[in-house]
């Protein structure tokens, strides 16, 4: 069986679209992938600005 759940969420006006794939595997063993289109450099979103990396 394969989940497929779409969400976002919005922080200090930054907004994130997640995609996340779940395989359950019939053993019981589950398998999950995520990919989100979030912007790391962007302050807003809390990552890392020029001055922070260095």
């Amino acid at each position: 069986m394969l989940d497929l759940p779409d969400t976002w969420y919005e922080v200090i006006g930054v907004r994130t679209l997640e995609r996340t794939a779940v395989a359950h595997l019939p053993d019981g063993t589950r398998i999950v992938a995520t990919a989100n289109d979030a912007d790391n450099t962007d302050p807003r979103a809390g990552g890392l600005t020029a001055d922070a990396s260095r």
